[in-house]
């Protein structure tokens, strides 16, 4: 199958909330893929906040004025109870 990224498709945000782990993502991923080389941008976002998830939302709406497609994938399992930020 050809890859969905390979197309035209400018730009692909990945979105997490360790810059890390994204940037070596995208370094891997222009290693292996050279014409994606500028078009992967990191987005920080942190879903466990309310707060932070608002901000990224506001981010992107800052860089772009429409979004074409979403692929979600995270998910945490048996944290310890606390209250979320709300504001």
């Amino acid at each position: 199958p050809y890859p969905l990224s390979l197309h035209d498709a400018l730009p692909i945000y990945i979105a997490s909330r360790t810059p890390s782990k994204v940037h070596a993502a995208i370094a891997s991923l222009t290693t292996a893929y050279p014409s994606l080389e500028g078009r992967l941008q990191f987005l920080r976002l942190d879903l466990a906040s309310l707060k932070g998830t608002k901000n990224a939302a506001e981010e992107f709406l800052g860089r772009e004025t429409r979004l074409d497609g979403l692929v979600a994938n995270a998910g945490v399992m048996a944290l310890p109870y606390e209250l979320t930020e709300v504001s």
